[in-house]
């Protein structure tokens, strides 16, 4: 019998909750013993199974507040389980390329370059991910989601720290310094972030002032006085009309407020992902394109996009709020842009 066959015979359930707890509470112990060969068996399974878990959480939460958001169960079911599929589909990309980053810093820290030995590393280190996904339902609570994010994450380079002294047996001098700067720059990134969330959640207080100081950036003074009337003669009927923001996650909230639009506008990250406002048959959407952001809209006269992508996020955030409250106030709002009509 092989050793790789040994190897798979020995994996159970028990001994991966066990090698949890202990890569959990006992990293550097953890790290000292761990098999650096036996094939990659082992490593997919403990990846496919933190992401199922890490998935179960999201299904939950997700249930839980679309439920609450759109009392339906039946569109939270489908939003959950999508979060459950994705869930486990990312954990299995995941796990190779946080196996190829390790790599890359051991490499740096003069350690294993051995491709198994890195995979079975991000493996071990993927327990992180349910622990994340146990915290979802703080979404909705901003500053204190980042922070628990922040502390998860920096508590990740303290196991990564102890897997290239213990396992991968990189030089301790290089990866302290390696790990002080990757944790330095997760802090950074925390306060830059925090930054500009408050920035824009201060011009997203008075959507009809910032929506009227960005239309005179635009288009001049008869642009912002176009605006302002907008805002004064806004039909009822726009105002009271059911309106559904879909984030890049897939999750719903009915009749949303500004906040809701300023979060899911921020968390825009790649170009395959949206943040739709619809009314109706109609919609607003916007996609990050570039540096910038793509917008498209869709009425009674067809589908468009933006002809120019070189957007603020302020602007898109305004327009999005101005779409929000309808009336007359989007149809004046629109004009500041140059459109062009849109194939899908």
């Amino acid at each position: 019998m092989t050793d790789q066959s040994k190897e798979q015979q020995a994996f159970s359930i028990s001994k991966m909750v066990e090698d949890a707890k202990t890569v959990l509470l006992t990293p550097k112990k953890y790290f000292s013993k761990m098999p650096l060969t036996g094939g990659l068996g082992e490593p997919v399974i403990k990846a496919l199974i933190y992401g199922t878990v890490a998935g179960i959480f999201r299904f939950l939460w997700s249930i839980l507040h679309v439920s609450v958001a759109t009392g339906g169960l039946f569109s939270g079911h489908a939003i959950g389980i999508m979060a459950l599929i994705w869930s486990i589909f990312a954990a299995i990309i995941g796990l190779f390329i946080g196996a190829v980053i390790i790599l890359v810093i051991s490499a740096i820290c003069k350690g294993s370059t051995d491709f198994e030995a890195n995979v079975r590393v991000s493996a071990d280190m993927m327990v992180l991910l349910p622990v994340g996904a146990i915290f979802g339902f703080l979404g909705g609570i901003s500053f204190l989601s980042v922070i628990i994010s922040l502390a998860i994450n920096l508590y990740g380079l303290w196991m990564l720290y102890h897997a290239l002294n213990e396992s991968l047996k990189a030089d301790p001098n290089t990866s302290k310094i390696v790990t002080l700067v990757l944790a330095a720059l997760l802090v950074l990134f925390l306060f830059i972030g925090l930054g500009t969330r408050r920035a824009v959640h201060s011009l997203s207080k008075d959507p009809e002032k910032t929506a009227e100081k960005l239309a005179r950036q635009l288009g001049g003074d008869e642009a912002a006085k176009a605006v302002k009337e907008a805002y004064k003669t806004a039909g009822q009927e726009d105002v009271k009309a059911v309106v559904i923001l879909e984030k890049p996650d897939g999750d719903k909230v009915k009749n949303p407020e500004a906040t809701d639009i300023t979060e899911a506008i921020n968390s825009l990250n790649r170009e395959d992902e949206f943040v739709i406002l619809s009314r109706g048959k109609n919609f607003l959407q916007v996609a990050k394109s570039g540096d910038g952001y793509l917008l498209q809209y869709k009425d009674k006269s067809g589908l468009f996009e933006s002809k120019d992508t070189d957007f603020a996020p302020e602007i898109i955030i305004t327009t999005f709020n101005t779409y929000l409250m309808g009336g007359t106030g989007w149809g004046v709002w629109k004009q500041q842009f140059k459109w062009i009509p849109a194939e899908h």
